[in-house]
């Protein structure tokens, strides 16, 4: 479901990345950042990579896998916990001094394939016998700090979110019957990427 909004969040992405290529060609050094995020301590597998295009502004790509499909989330054997998704982010950062240092800010776009129960979000009724599966387009604003440790290594501490589109299918547990054909839903997500990542800059 695409609203005039999201159409309009898209237009002006698309603009400021053009934007970001053209200021790339005036950057005669780059540097490439390569990141885990913290959230692999439980599960959570979120690598990025940012490349500098110019003195503050960067390009990151950014992946994302949660795969809980046979157990809870966290060790829960509740079935509305379990969860398998598989996302992709493209974001703009510009840093107020210098890349890689200090405040930051940027517009994302992301794209993501799931598996789960709608229950775990907050603003969903919690049903346990059934699952959603799907995909959804995503596209908002990331802010974020980065901790210069050593001249290679940092921290990077981001909240990234915005508007997100998805469409997907109902099925019941166990036995898999589809109970809802193609569906669709459009809603506001203040967090949908983000964390503590350890950086290794080269």
């Amino acid at each position: 479901m695409f609203t005039m909004y999201f159409k309009t969040i898209l237009l002006l992405l698309s603009a400021s990345f053009a934007g970001v290529f053209v200021q790339a060609q005036e950057s005669t050094q780059r540097q490439i950042a390569v990141k885990v995020n913290s959230l692999l301590c439980v599960g959570i597998v979120n690598p990025a990579l940012e490349v500098q295009l110019t003195d503050k502004i960067t390009l990151q790509m950014e992946g994302l896998g949660i795969f809980y499909l046979r157990s809870g989330f966290l060790g829960s054997n509740s079935q509305k916990d379990r969860i398998v998704l598989a996302s992709t982010w493209l974001e703009g950062r510009y840093y107020k001094n210098h890349v890689f240092k200090g405040f930051y800010i940027g517009p994302n776009f992301g794209w993501s394939s799931f598996r789960l129960n709608k229950g775990i979000f907050p603003y969903y009724e919690k049903r346990s016998d059934s699952y959603q599966a799907g995909f959804n387009i995503m596209a908002g604003l990331s802010v974020g700090y980065v901790w210069e440790i050593t001249p290679h290594f940092g921290m990077d501490f981001s909240w990234g979110g915005g508007y997100q589109c998805a469409t997907y299918e109902a099925y019941l547990e166990p036995d898999g019957n589809r109970v809802v054909p193609v569906n669709g839903s459009g809603e506001w997500m203040p967090l949908y990427k983000g964390g503590a990542s350890l950086i290794y800059k080269f």
